[in-house]
């Protein structure tokens, strides 16, 4: 299903960053200047002077967040959903006694919510998600289950308007490497990716 990502900034403005007319923004996570410069709300909002202005105005070019931002992802039937990163599980077990990571590795879950806005939207989480190491390494869905959290149906979804589904995407992460990050791009044929940002 081919699909492309675009930013709705705080002020609600919307900029389309790949073909197709379809589109993914931010949600949930409203973005202040004062929240983005790092200053008191109250000197943020008494500046005047274009320069500082510019300087701490939210990217509306960004598709990037912290852990809990929820992205909209429309695909190119104009199906829509919400997506949001909850959780990382790091370490995370294996479901049962047979689940075990290679060894000099560890399972790491990370945990979505999605929730159906039109349209039924459907879709395989595995081969949306990676995760960027601190290796620069990109991992990819190792397709499993950990306790306490399914991987959706082996990783398949569908949300309707006002339904949620939530799931973990299971990944196998070398001991030695932190999670950095983790993206989301349900645009197969190329696009800007969703990004959370993992401390």
């Amino acid at each position: 299903m081919r699909k492309s990502l675009v930013l709705a900034a705080a002020a609600g403005a919307t900029l389309s960053l790949a073909a197709c007319g379809s589109t993914m923004s931010e949600q949930t996570k409203t973005v202040t200047v004062a929240e983005k410069s790092g200053i008191p709300p109250a000197t943020a909002t008494a500046t005047t002077d274009p320069t500082t202005a510019t300087a701490t105005t939210p990217d509306p070019t960004s598709l990037t967040g912290p852990i809990g931002t929820s992205f909209t992802d429309t695909d190119d039937s104009n199906n829509v959903m919400d997506v949001k990163l909850t959780h990382v599980i790091d370490p995370a077990r294996g479901s049962n006694e047979f689940e075990t990571p290679d060894n000099g590795k560890r399972f790491v879950g990370v945990k979505f919510a999605l929730t159906g806005k039109s349209g039924t939207f459907n879709d395989d989480a595995n081969s949306d998600a990676t995760l960027i190491g601190s290796d620069g390494q990109s991992y990819t869905a190792d397709f499993g289950d950990i306790e306490g959290c399914t991987n959706f149906n082996a990783g398949e979804f569908t949300v309707s308007p006002g339904t949620h589904s939530v799931g973990c995407v299971v990944f196998q992460v070398p001991a030695s490497a932190r999670v950095k990050s983790v993206q989301w791009n349900s645009n197969l044929f190329g696009g800007t990716p969703a990004t959370w940002t993992v401390k």
